[in-house]
């Protein structure tokens, strides 16, 4: 199953280019982070799980943090799921992975200017 065959587009905005990051530093150890959405029809985010960069033993490592409200999503990325394991303990940088989300399908939600 994928997000395509419900109707879902899926998304990501990357913590560190949205306008809202400005002055606001990320807690333990993080230094960037990338929200993935399960998006509708209306464009409204449905269901979302975060992939964080952090310090762990002097490298920068990815870690995925998902909640019970949102394996469902996860599993109708599965092109996602294969992607990481075909890098499995790589420590690929963020910059890099958004390139290879985006060449995956992903579209890049991530708001750069306020909507005020």
């Amino acid at each position: 199953m994928s997000a395509s065959k419900y109707g879902y587009k899926k998304g990501f905005s990357q913590y560190s280019k949205a306008w809202y990051s400005k002055g606001q530093p990320l807690a333990n150890n993080q230094i960037d982070k990338l929200n993935i959405s399960l998006i509708n029809e209306d464009d409204v985010e449905v269901s979302s799980f975060i992939i964080e960069w952090g310090e762990l033993s002097g490298n920068v490592v990815p870690r995925l943090k998902v909640f019970d409200d949102a394996w469902r999503a996860l599993s109708l990325m599965p092109e996602l799921i294969q992607y990481m394991a075909s890098i499995d303990d790589c420590n690929k940088p963020i910059d890099d992975f958004v390139k290879d989300l985006i060449d995956l399908g992903f579209i890049d939600k991530t708001p750069k200017t306020s909507a005020q």
